[in-house]
Formats: structure tokens, C-alpha cells, sequence
């Protein structure tokens, strides 16, 4: 069966999305959209995560937790895990790593936290603009270990990906699947990787409609991953 999803949104608490990228405007944008699975992945932190996930199953939307990682090459990469106990141990591991700069809400924007009510109970005070002190390849290793998913985003952008970083992707480096910007791009990765096309969204109007989809046996975030992985 098919699931049209959207695995790369960000969240009020992502500085460069809109203030109103609130649980229940993102969850009642993707019904109004009519996508089967959305993720949320802001910059470096999954502080949103609890209120999405409790808003999305109320709704019977498919929700996967995940965190966009900035790392030290300045590269960007969708983490997606099963769960929210399985990504929140991978956030304490590599907690001690992200960078406390003060937060320019003025020039930078907000970093708002949300609950299932769309109230904002606090703000985050640091920068989560800047990279986080670890590597690809440490990365790489610590989505393995958590059993995530690990997908460089973007990854045809000519800004904060891996081709614009590096200039090749790493044969060292386990990719699930690549995330491409340009839809035209496909053909220069698709025969090697499994290409997702998301809308790495800040506006509530820039979600991905019902275009992309993902071929699964059932609608399950673990068959999602199951197709991912290639079993």
C-alpha cells in the first residue's frame, strides 16, 4: 500500500520556521493535505516531540519523532526513530556535545515550545543555529546504535549538505536514504539510494500535498522502516 508522507518539517521551536508551526496547525495541515505520516525534525532538538506525537495519534495521523543534526562539517541530516523512547536516548547521548551560544531572538527568531494545546509554555535560550560537536561519521555510528534512521538532507542544495560539503557521499557512511531538494536531481542519486522528497518545511502552507509516497506492506511506522532498510 501506499503512504504519501512528509519525513522533514520543522516546528516553532526550529528559529527559521513561522510561530505557528504549532502541534495542531502542522498535524490539521497535513489532514487537510490528506498525508498518512509526517515526522518533525527541528534543528537539534526534540523538545516539541511529546506535544506532536500526542496530537497526531489523537488524529490518526502516522507520526515519526526525528531531529534535523547540524554536525561540525556543517552538514544537515534527518534523523528519524521509531519511537519516542528510542530518539530521546539519542538525544541524552549526544547532549553533552550541542553548543550553549545565547539565542538572538530578534535577529535569529523565535524558538518557542509548544504543548498539545498549541499554548507556548517556554522558549529555548540557545542558539540552534549552529553545529553540534560531532562528526558524519560519529553520527552515523550513533543512529545505528540507537536503530534510527539516518538521511542527509537536502542533498542536492548548494548550502548544508553533503554534496556541497564534501563533494561526494562517503562510501563509509550508511545511508538509509537521501533526501533530495530538486526532483530533477533524482536520476543522479536513485540508483544507488532510496530518494525521499520532502518539503523541509517552516511554513505551514510549504508541507509537502499528497504527491510523495512510500510503497509499505501496512500502515505502520515500522513497516515504514522496514522499507527504508530494505527488508
Amino acid at each position: 500500500m501506499k503512504l504519501f508522507y512528509d519525513f522533514h518539517i520543522h516546528s516553532a521551536l526550529s528559529p527559521c520556521a513561522d510561530d505557528d508551526m504549532t502541534p495542531n496547525n502542522i498535524i490539521n495541515m497535513a489532514l487537510l493535505k490528506n498525508l498518512d505520516v509526517i515526522a518533525i525534525t527541528d534543528h537539534n532538538s526534540i523538545l516539541n516531540l511529546d506535544a506532536f506525537e500526542y496530537v497526531a495519534n489523537k488524529n490518526n495521523v502516522l507520526f515519526i519523532p526525528g531531529i534535523e543534526i547540524q554536525t561540525i562539517e556543517d552538514i544537515h541530516v534527518i534523523c528519524l526513530f521509531e519511537n519516542l523512547d528510542s530518539i530521546k536516548l539519542f538525544y541524552k547521548d549526544i547532549q553533552a556535545l550541542c553548543t550553549e551560544y545565547p539565542h538572538d531572538e530578534k535577529k535569529f527568531g523565535n524558538q518557542l515550545i509548544a504543548n498539545e494545546q498549541d499554548e507556548i509554555i517556554s522558549t529555548y535560550n540557545y542558539s540552534l543555529l549552529f553545529p553540534i560537536n560531532i562528526s558524519l561519521s560519529d553520527l552515523n555510528k550513533r543512529i545505528i546504535k540507537y536503530n534510527g534512521l539516518f538521511i542527509p538532507a537536502h542533498i542536492d542544495k548548494s548550502s548544508y549538505s553533503m554534496i556541497s560539503q564534501l563533494g561526494f557521499i562517503p562510501d563509509d557512511i550508511k545511508c538509509d536514504a537521501l533526501e533530495i531538494y530538486n526532483i530533477e536531481n533524482i536520476e543522479n542519486y536513485s540508483k544507488k539510494y532510496k530518494i525521499l522528497l520532502n518539503s523541509d518545511a517552516h511554513r505551514l502552507e510549504d508541507i509537502n500535498e499528497r504527491i510523495n509516497s512510500i510503497n509499505v506492506e501496512k500502515r505502520s511506522i515500522e513497516s515504514i522502516f522496514h522499507t527504508l532498510r530494505g527488508r
